[in-house]
């Protein structure tokens, strides 16, 4: 029983914290996400939203005006952007590093890799790829045909 209780006063007492701040004046300026769990995890990034300094509230770290229907879009974007950062944290692997490249590459994900070109292995698949570059298709129609006959004769 007391375990329990001590488990979900630990979990409310270490619950990760999110606050969204502003750094710089100019208009308009970028908002940052600062992402927090304990001591351990304190990490910043930028997000895709911006607003002027002058419209924004320091202390509650939201728009001030939020009867604006911009920016009562804005604190609902900011409000689910928090929800999904929570989401992804807490499914995230234990083994994951939590760090800014973490949170980073969550707001903006990296282009997938391209995938290397595999060379195939006989040489009609190799003139079949070198096809599709047109520059060499004129010439290797011909070798293609010249291998194809060969092979042909070959096997007569």
């Amino acid at each position: 029983m007391w375990a329990k209780m001590w488990a979900k006063i630990y979990y409310l007492c270490n619950m990760a914290t999110i606050n969204f701040i502003l750094q710089g004046n100019n208009n308009p300026t970028k908002i940052y996400v600062r992402f927090r769990d304990g001591r351990d995890v304190d990490v910043k990034a930028k997000t895709r939203f911006s607003i002027n300094p002058e419209n924004w509230s320091t202390t509650k770290g939201q728009p001030k005006n939020l009867k604006d229907a911009v920016f009562k879009k804005l604190n609902h974007d900011l409000d689910n952007l928090k929800n999904d950062i929570l989401n992804h944290y807490h499914n995230t692997s234990s083994s994951e590093l939590i760090n800014t490249k973490w949170l980073k590459d969550f707001l903006n994900p990296p282009p997938p890799e391209e995938k290397e070109d595999v060379i195939p292995d006989g040489l009609i698949d190799q003139i079949d790829s070198l096809l599709s570059d047109k520059s060499t298709a004129k010439n290797i129609l011909s070798v293609k045909s010249m291998v194809l006959s060969y092979k042909m004769l070959k096997n007569q």
